[in-house]
């Protein structure tokens, strides 16, 4: 007896979901790009900076403080 009314197996399913959630996943970043940039390049800056702060600092002879001191 073939039915015609069967659901599709789970394999077939598999790829049309996986191709969603791709985009789903592209998509987000996309309407999200303008929040997540502009961290990663700040994180990213400070690291590049940070031996050039450092040195600068240890050449000025400033010391650490803590905000109450300052």
């Amino acid at each position: 007896m073939n039915n015609d009314n069967e659901q599709p197996a789970r394999s077939e399913l598999a790829t049309p979901l996986n191709g969603l959630f791709a985009l789903g996943i592209l998509y987000t970043l996309y309407v999200a790009h303008q929040i997540v940039l502009p961290i990663v390049l700040a994180v990213l800056t400070s690291l590049l900076l940070f031996p050039l702060v450092k040195k600068a600092y240890d050449k000025a002879g400033i010391q650490g403080c803590s905000a109450h001191w300052c």
